[in-house]
């Protein structure tokens, strides 16, 4: 009598514990992140000569050409990041703090109100403060023609500088995973010093 076949959905309970065991070993900047079936490397980089901070080592400048399409030029960052192909974005923009007695969840909070009041198609969750630097962030969720996309948006305080960040991709793309990466890398920015000659 011949043996049986390995049924298939055994080979694929081990493939899911191989997954849940990598990403339960990697969930931190330093060791990489498990997310999107693969573990995703970080690497320190400077951004706009004022800050650094821990950014995906896969990601590059987005081409100019993608980033006209995707963003008008009045609302693009500064410096965009993206992935390779390109469904995840990463912003960053630089102002002049205006309003130094302020504090950084007080600008925050300004302009989620104003999104909130101008932006019927954005679902808003709460804000939340920083522990490691001087700065917070809020999330939403914005539905589209053909997908529905995941947004995090944050402002550091710089020395006299504010830093608002914007990061998106598609909330089909371990999203929850993606907010927590995204925290860790604001938690690890650090003020850029540059070296005199």
């Amino acid at each position: 009598m011949e043996k049986a076949s390995k049924p298939e959905f055994l080979d694929q309970a081990i493939l899911e514990k191989r997954r849940e065991k990598l990403k339960a070993s990697h969930v931190t900047l330093e060791g990489g992140i498990y997310i999107q079936g693969e573990v995703m490397t970080f690497k320190r980089k400077e951004i706009l000569d004022s800050f650094s901070l821990m950014v995906p080592t896969s990601f590059g400048i987005m081409n100019e050409d993608f980033k006209s399409v995707k963003y008008t030029s009045k609302f693009a960052p500064a410096y965009l990041l993206t992935s390779e192909d390109l469904s995840v974005n990463l912003g960053f923009s630089m102002f002049i703090d205006h309003t130094p007695k302020e504090s950084v969840v007080q600008i925050a909070q300004g302009i989620k109100d104003t999104l909130e009041s101008n932006q019927s198609t954005f679902d808003f969750g709460e804000m939340a403060s920083l522990e490691k630097v001087n700065g917070c962030y809020f999330q939403f969720f914005q539905t589209t023609l053909d997908t529905d996309m995941f947004h995090v948006m944050a402002f550091v305080r710089i020395s006299d500088k504010i830093m608002k960040m914007s990061f998106n991709c598609m909330s089909d793309l371990d999203y929850m995973t993606w907010k927590n990466t995204v925290i860790q890398m604001l938690e690890s920015i650090e003020k850029y010093e540059k070296e005199e000659r």
